[in-house]
């Protein structure tokens, strides 16, 4: 009766399933820990979790891979026109007066430094992913700033804007072109936005560790090719309006690609939830940092980079607690049963098993 005892209460406390209790918590809370520290938010558990199997990275260009802060760096006349470039500005500066776009803040603040007097335009609309409109009040008809798919939208000749997103001009930047009451181009701003220094080490990094890199942008194709180049990019999506961004994350995703979403903006959210795994940068909107799952407190790109890194080297902690906690018990219960371990050996077995898993979390902290 008393070895029936010892080798009952022997498997009771061998059995005591403290390690598989403390397996993933632990991790979780290493994890969260070391992130916080360095400006990393996980939202939910199961970031590392999303972190585990993903491919590919897409990043939103504007704000993420650039700093944000556009300026124009060129305003061109259409040549067929007699119109003179301070015109131009004026009226592109005034439709665009009224608008929280970066490119719109960009013309505003180059005419502010030009100290060039703005009228007050009437009937503002802006069209996602085209520009925006606005009626002058000399002659109530309306004025437009825009991309090439503005002049399609109004029905107009393209043909000297195409010439114009295919030369020089747009490898240097975005082109918004300024359309007139009359129905003509009268010209263009050139507007660029420069790119993080920490950009294309992070890029060299993502892709040194065997992950597709793409960036997503409403930019035409050139001035997107150009910086994707420069970057050492993968793929360029470009020419895509702000409500179809989670529709290529989709289509990437339907291919078999394992998707984390890099954004900043309101019409980033839905391409944030989509993905796998979104993270939302430093500077990013309210609703960007609603919608993902990782936040980056400060605007440092490299934390992109740190915060996948971590995702993963956590998930392999949860796992590695698992396993050597089922295997503890898959190899001791059969001894405990057998008699050979008594209940004080077991007891610090079990001790060190649990003990074993919580050390292994804060192997976390090490890098």
């Amino acid at each position: 009766i008393s070895y029936g005892l010892l080798s009952f209460v022997g498997v009771l406390v061998i059995a005591c399933p403290c390690s598989l209790g403390l397996a993933t918590p632990t991790a979780i809370m290493v994890g969260t820990g070391r992130g916080a520290k360095n400006g990393i938010l996980f939202k939910t558990g199961d970031s590392f979790e999303r972190a585990k199997n993903i491919t590919t990275i897409v990043f939103d260009k504007t704000g993420t891979l650039t700093k944000g802060k556009p300026a124009v760096i060129k305003v061109v006349a259409n040549p067929e026109y007699n119109v003179p470039v301070e015109k131009i500005t004026k009226l592109g500066a005034s439709v665009g007066q009224n608008s929280e776009h970066p490119l719109s803040k960009a013309i505003t603040e180059y005419v502010d430094d030009k100290k060039i007097e703005l009228r007050n335009f009437s009937n503002f609309d802006e069209l996602k992913g085209l520009g925006a409109t606005a009626k002058c009040p000399d002659h109530n008809l309306p004025v437009a700033i825009g991309n090439i798919k503005m002049i399609k939208h109004l029905k107009l000749d393209i043909s000297w804007a195409e010439k114009i997103i295919e030369s020089d001009d747009a490898k240097q930047g975005s082109i918004v072109f300024v359309i007139h009451h009359s129905k003509e181009v009268f010209g263009y701003f050139v507007i660029a936005d420069e790119i993080r220094e920490e950009s294309k080490s992070l890029i060299s990094k993502l892709r040194n560790d065997g992950l597709k890199v793409s960036m997503i942008t409403g930019d035409n194709k050139i001035t997107a090719e150009t910086i994707a180049k420069e970057l050492g990019i993968d793929t360029v999506i470009a020419e895509v309006l702000p409500a179809e961004k989670s529709a290529e994350v989709k289509k990437l995703q339907e291919s078999g690609e394992k998707v984390v979403f890099v954004g900043d903006g309101i019409n980033d959210a839905p391409s944030l939830v989509q993905a796998d795994l979104g993270i939302a940068v430093g500077n990013a909107t309210d609703i960007a940092k609603e919608a993902g799952q990782i936040i980056l407190v400060k605007n440092d790109v490299m934390k992109i980079y740190d915060a996948i890194t971590l995702s993963k080297r956590t998930f392999g902690a949860i796992k590695q607690n698992l396993f050597w906690a089922f295997a503890y018990n898959v190899i001791a219960i059969p001894l405990a049963i057998s008699g050979i371990l008594s209940p004080m050996i077991a007891a610090g077995a079990m001790a060190f098993s649990s003990t074993s898993v919580v050390l292994n979390s804060l192997r976390i902290n090490r890098k």
